[in-house]
């Protein structure tokens, strides 16, 4: 758990899913994020909550196209991490289309340690969990 200002960072970040989100205002509204262990690409037990969520959201609201992109820590070299988060947007593409996603319906991206979401860059000193919230697939409703 990551504590910041108050609030549990890695809860609040964790999964946002709304009965309505308010469309239009931007060009991606944050779906949810599915977490990985250290240097794993498997699905956890709460990334399956997160993704069945995504799962009914789509079925609720099949009008919309998703953006996916997914994400390491800083550990490890840029070349790894790349690969890495290939193979987490991988799976998680690969439960999406099991569970009858159409793929044009989804547009997805691995960008490594390329977007932290924190201050732990390279060379930073950061708790195992501070590098969890790095550790992430995020699922955005893209908005034309």
């Amino acid at each position: 758990m990551v504590i910041k200002n108050g609030r549990n960072i890695t809860k609040d970040c964790r999964f946002m899913l709304y009965d309505s989100i308010p469309l239009g205002f931007a060009d991606k509204q944050l779906l949810g994020n599915v977490f990985f262990k250290y240097d794993h690409y498997n699905l956890t037990r709460q990334g399956k909550k997160t993704m069945n969520y995504v799962m009914a959201f789509l079925k609720a609201h099949p009008q919309i196209r998703l953006y996916v992109t997914s994400h390491t820590d800083s550990r490890g070299t840029s070349e790894y991490n790349i690969k890495l988060s290939e193979k987490r947007l991988d799976v998680c593409l690969k439960y999406l289309y099991k569970k009858g996603v159409n793929s044009n319906k989804i547009v997805g991206e691995s960008y490594g340690e390329d977007q932290i979401f924190n201050h732990c860059k390279d060379g930073v000193d950061c708790s195992p969990e501070e590098h969890l919230i790095n550790r992430r697939t995020q699922f955005s409703v893209l908005i034309k």
